[in-house]
């Protein structure tokens, strides 16, 4: 039987942090392989919520360093089994970052940080990772996930503006999880704060020839029916999950297109 291998939204929202809100992180599995792209708040509730902590990842790995997609770092490793966790990222913004994260619990379950940069490759179980460069404004990677007993794939870029690189990095993937912080009609604030509108996720997805477009980092301030519409405009397989949905990547026939599901609220 064929590892299942999905992507479980445990925050979709953006930087504005509001109580009962989850900021941005992603739950990557492949069988008995679980890796989390960012601990935006809220993450270690979620990961509870689908039967998973600290002690069942493989690793968590960071496509930068703002806030809100680390805020929910200390509480994840404070709620895990003692033991080390490998976490794995661009440059901190400065030393005291890395160190408040590592203030209390944190040191004593012994959390290593391995700096990498764009091109950096790690194998975690079955998977296989490699970094890539994206355009936020400061130290930031997205992230390509290969199976490395197959062919599926995913990417996760992260915030970032929808430069040349991004669609040479997320060429052909089968799933590819990215921003939709803005509408077209606030694309300027999207390019002064380097994110990215739904428009330019649709684009983005069509010019490198994606098999699925996820949207996430979504704004309270439009619907997300809006921001469906939107990226639907330039692209016709979007979906947009919500807390705890799930995406998942099946098998299919020989010489067919991965088949991509979306499947909401995942439970244990």
């Amino acid at each position: 039987m064929t590892d299942a291998f999905a992507v479980t939204f445990l925050g979709t929202r953006d930087a504005a942090m509001r109580p009962g809100a989850n900021t941005t992180s992603q739950l990557v599995t492949l069988g008995e392989t679980n890796v989390v792209v960012d601990v935006g708040l809220g993450a270690a509730g979620q990961l509870r919520a689908v039967g998973l902590g600290a002690g069942d990842l493989e690793a968590v790995v960071l496509t930068h360093w703002h806030p809100d997609h680390v805020a929910g770092f200390p509480t994840l490793v404070r709620r895990g089994a003692p033991g080390p966790l490998r976490v794995v990222g661009p440059e901190p913004p400065s030393a005291a970052w890395w160190r408040a994260l590592r203030l209390g619990s944190l040191r004593a379950h012994g959390t290593t940080l391995d700096v990498i940069e764009a091109g950096a490759e790690l194998e975690l179980g079955g998977l296989t990772l490699r970094a890539f460069a994206t355009e936020h404004g400061t130290s930031s990677v997205g992230w390509r996930f290969m199976e490395r007993a197959g062919t599926r794939t995913v990417a996760i870029p992260g915030d970032s503006r929808p430069t040349p690189a991004v669609v040479e990095a997320v060429r052909a993937i089968d799933l590819l999880v990215f921003e939709a912080t803005f509408l077209d009609r606030d694309h300027d604030r999207a390019v002064a704060s380097s994110h990215a509108t739904a428009l330019e996720a649709g684009e983005l997805a069509a010019e490198a020839g994606v098999g699925t477009l996820a949207l996430t980092h979504l704004s309270a301030r439009y619907p997300r029916d809006e921001v469906e519409a939107e990226a639907r405009l330039r692209f016709d397989s979007v979906v947009v999950p919500g807390d705890l949905d799930r995406v998942e990547l099946r098998v299919a026939a020989r010489g067919a297109r991965t088949e991509v599901a979306l499947l909401p609220e995942a439970t244990p």
